[in-house]
């Protein structure tokens, strides 16, 4: 399959018109943590003649202060966060606990009628997870990824549940050159990390976590592919403290691949 070049607005048959120009969204987790994974975006997106723009004013969501119960800091976090991504479609993130915060949550944090809450409104319908972006949105499963290796794939749960994006992680990684897929004994579950869920409740992420892990260990796959970089940091500790021979990478990673090497 060629590869999908978008000089300009493409336009459909249906007169849908697709986006030359996205606005990244990169969560506190990649941005600390997991660089690569923003670096994996914009190889992808490059490949499809899609160009970036990245506010450099953007800044953490406010989910972890929202889960915490510190409204005015959540808030404050929303404001910077609205003001950032002021005027700015599509927005594509990288964290579908954080886009879940800012699509489902923003507006329960403002009043009614107010500046923020129409914000909060208006930008809800202007983000997307990142695979949801490409199939939905582009249209397109085949980014033009090479990988030889064996995957499979666990279903995050802001992004499953709280998106709603199920089926096109899978399909973009079924299209991969190379891979070799296969699914998860419930894939569905949990990891336990949860945010800080795995903080509160150490003992219990730590049983979930066990539960994954031997799931994972099941299929024989070579690496387990995650779209969130929280499951992501759960994971890789979980194999390495387990001493499992499986490797975890965000699904980007994998669809850059081979031009950009997996850490």
């Amino acid at each position: 399959m060629p590869l999908m070049t978008l000089p300009n607005r493409v336009c459909l048959p249906n007169r849908v018109c697709l986006p030359n120009r996205v606005c990244l969204f990169v969560p506190c987790l990649v941005d600390s943590l997991y660089p690569n994974v923003a670096v994996a975006v914009e190889r992808v997106f490059h490949r499809l003649g899609v160009e970036i723009d990245y506010p450099p004013d953007q800044i953490c969501c406010g989910q972890f202060a929202l889960n915490a119960g510190q409204l005015d800091q959540a808030r404050c976090l929303a404001r910077k966060t609205l003001d950032a991504f002021a005027g700015k479609s599509p927005i594509v993130g990288l964290s579908a606990s954080c886009l879940y915060t800012i699509k489902a949550l923003y507006q329960d944090l403002f009043e009614p009628g107010t500046r923020d809450h129409r914000r909060a409104r208006g930008i809800s319908n202007q983000v997307y997870d990142l695979s949801e972006f490409l199939v939905s949105v582009l249209h397109v499963s085949d980014v033009g990824a090479e990988f030889a290796g064996t995957v499979t794939y666990h279903h995050s749960c802001h992004l499953n549940r709280g998106l709603g994006v199920k089926d096109e992680p899978v399909k973009l990684i079924s299209k991969i050159k190379g891979v070799t897929y296969i699914p998860m004994l419930d894939f569905e579950t949990c990891c336990g990390f949860g945010g800080t869920f795995s903080m509160k409740y150490p003992h219990i992420s730590q049983a979930i976590l066990e539960d994954k892990l031997k799931n994972i260990a099941r299929t024989g796959a070579d690496y387990v592919v995650t779209a969130e970089p929280g499951c992501l940091m759960h994971l890789q500790s979980g194999l390495k403290r387990a001493g499992l021979s499986q490797r975890a990478c965000h699904l980007a990673e994998l669809l850059a691949s081979p031009d950009l090497t997996i850490s």
